[in-house]
C-alpha cells in the first residue's frame, strides 16, 4: 500500500517538473524563433535597400517623379524596392521608401554616417561625386505575445517594452573604398 501512493506522488512530482522544464523551454525556443524571424526581416529590407539604391543610380537621368511613377517602360524606384522585399513588406507595419543624395562629408567621416544632403529637393539631384542613399523604414511587430511578470507588473518582451520595434536601413551608391 505504501509503495502505491509513494508511486502516485512521485508521478505528481514528475508531472509538475515536466510542466515547469517544458514551459522554460518553450518559452527559449520561441524567443529564437522570434529573433530569427527579426533578423531575417532586418536582412531581406537590408539587400532591398542596396538593391534600390543600385536600381536608383543607374537610372538617375530619369525625372524626378520616377520615385514614384513608371518611366520609359521601366519600374519605378519605390515598386522595384518594394519587389526586392519579397513580401517582407507585408509582415511590417508602416513600410515607408525615400531615395535621396547624400552629405559627403558626413559619407568619408570616421566613422562614416549616411545622411540625406542638406538642401535637396529630389532624389535625382546628387552631381557626379555625391553618391545616393535609399532609406527604408518600417516598425517590426513580435508575433509572441508580451509576457507579464506578477510582480510588479513588469513587460517583458524581446524588444523593450513597446509593442512595435522601429526599423530603419540606410544604403548607399558607391563603393566603400
Amino acid at each position: 500500500m505504501r509503495r502505491a501512493a509513494a508511486t502516485r506522488r512521485s508521478r505528481g512530482t514528475t508531472l509538475v517538473e515536466t510542466a515547469l522544464v517544458l514551459s522554460i523551454l518553450l518559452l527559449f525556443l520561441m524567443g529564437i524563433f522570434e529573433y530569427g524571424r527579426y533578423l531575417l526581416i532586418t536582412q531581406m529590407l537590408a539587400n532591398a535597400a542596396r538593391d534600390g539604391v543600385r536600381y536608383a543610380a543607374s537610372n538617375v537621368d530619369k525625372s524626378n517623379a520616377f520615385l514614384t511613377a513608371d518611366e520609359g517602360g521601366r519600374t519605378n524606384i519605390k515598386a522595384y524596392v518594394t519587389a526586392e522585399c519579397r513580401g517582407i513588406d507585408k509582415l511590417v507595419e508602416n513600410f515607408s521608401v525615400d531615395v535621396f543624395p547624400c552629405d559627403n562629408t558626413a559619407m568619408y567621416a570616421d566613422p562614416p554616417v549616411i545622411q540625406k544632403k542638406a538642401s535637396y529637393t529630389s532624389w535625382n539631384q546628387a552631381s557626379f561625386t555625391e553618391r545616393l542613399g535609399c532609406e527604408i523604414k518600417c516598425k517590426y511587430r513580435p508575433v509572441l505575445p508580451v509576457v507579464w511578470l506578477p510582480v510588479g507588473g513588469f513587460k517583458v518582451s524581446l524588444f523593450g517594452a513597446g509593442d512595435t520595434v522601429d526599423i530603419n536601413i540606410v544604403a548607399a551608391s558607391g563603393s566603400e573604398g
